[in-house]
């Protein structure tokens, strides 16, 4: 017979192994070994189970297409890359003026609902659109299926394709014309479909909420977005300035704040070499990219552009086309707004 203590030792094995099991059991359900098409099925009755109509479910997995690429973190590493320069030419800069003055009246009533300057709801759709011009769009729920089925554990991301499951249920767009970059944002301003859900705003007031083609739409969306995330209307986002002959490096980088007038008396200037307006409101310096010399104090603003996406590069690119918009005199000659195609 085994003693009380054999017998102990021989329950605490057997429960150690059919904890194992059960662990064992319960990894292999979460690490996706099911097929692809199986997969689909489970998303599908999880999202009729939250309230998605059948036909809605129909038409956005009607021949659903598992997608081929990269894991999720390296393609939102890739969506937040790029060279400033790309996004303020010449020509970039020219339309985004045309498009304020050819939509004036809606941008400054909405400036005046929202609290978000004209200029900038104009600069952020017009990098935004411009990234999207980059890629080609896919299907968004092939997208988002794809890569949930990648990462059957990531809830965030079924929770983007629950979303734009919505979208379409809400007849805000059909199956076939919701298209997406290739980590699921929607619409010219590259909002998640949870951003969708939450801040796009039906400003035309047509029953649909309209991120591609309706101005106003895009333009409302933006501005309750980004007052949402912090920007505060008619201050600045930065401004380039000169610094001193053997200036300490160390100081560079967002979590170093000062004062305005502190980094004046570390020796900056404004890029001209002027003197800056003096004050006690707080900013850091960042540089534009490793190969450039170009240096920028930023404030507050900066840091809601860079809650609006996670890349240094859009920030700046974006305070820089502000800059560039506000400029009132116009290098070339204005061609008519119809001649710049959207």
């Amino acid at each position: 017979m085994l003693t009380h203590n054999k017998l102990y030792q021989t329950l605490i094995i057997l429960c150690f192994t059919l904890t194992t099991f059960n662990a064992i059991a319960v990894e292999s359900d979460t690490y996706n070994d099911r097929s692809f098409d199986s997969w689909v099925e489970r998303l599908k009755s999880q999202a009729y189970s939250k309230g998605i109509s059948e036909e809605t479910l129909n038409s956005a997995f009607y021949n659903v297409q598992q997608q081929s690429f990269l894991e999720y973190a390296q393609l939102e590493e890739a969506n937040t890359s790029g060279q400033i320069s790309t996004f303020l030419t010449a020509q970039q800069i020219l339309r985004n003026k045309q498009i304020l003055n050819h939509y004036r009246d809606v941008l400054f009533e909405i400036k005046h609902l929202f609290g978000v300057d004209e200029e900038v709801i104009v600069a952020i759709w017009g990098i935004n659109n411009l990234s999207l011009a980059e890629t080609s769009p896919q299907s968004t729920i092939d997208i988002l299926t794809t890569l949930s089925y990648q990462q059957p554990t990531n809830k965030k991301i079924q929770n983007e394709l629950l979303q734009a499951l919505r979208i379409i249920d809400e007849g805000h767009v059909s199956a076939n014309e919701l298209k997406s970059n290739s980590i699921g944002n929607i619409g010219t301003i590259n909002f998640n479909p949870t951003q969708f859900r939450t801040f796009a705003v039906d400003y035309d007031g047509d029953g649909k909420t309209d991120l591609w083609r309706s101005h106003a739409d895009i333009f409302a969306s933006t501005a309750n977005f980004l007052s949402s995330i912090g920007w505060k209307t008619n201050q600045p986002w930065g401004m380039e300035v000169k610094l001193p002959e053997e200036f300490d490096v160390a100081l560079l980088g967002t979590n170093s704040q000062r004062t305005v007038n502190k980094w004046h008396e570390l020796g900056l200037r404004l890029e001209n070499g002027a003197d800056f307006s003096q004050t006690s409101e707080m900013a850091s310096l960042v540089k534009l990219d490793e190969a450039s010399e170009k240096y920028f104090l930023v404030f507050d603003n900066y840091f809601a552009l860079l809650r609006w996406k996670r890349s240094p590069k859009f920030a700046l690119a974006t305070g820089m086309m502000i800059n560039e918009i506000k400029q009132q005199q116009f290098a070339t000659p204005i061609t008519p707004f119809a001649d710049i195609s959207e």
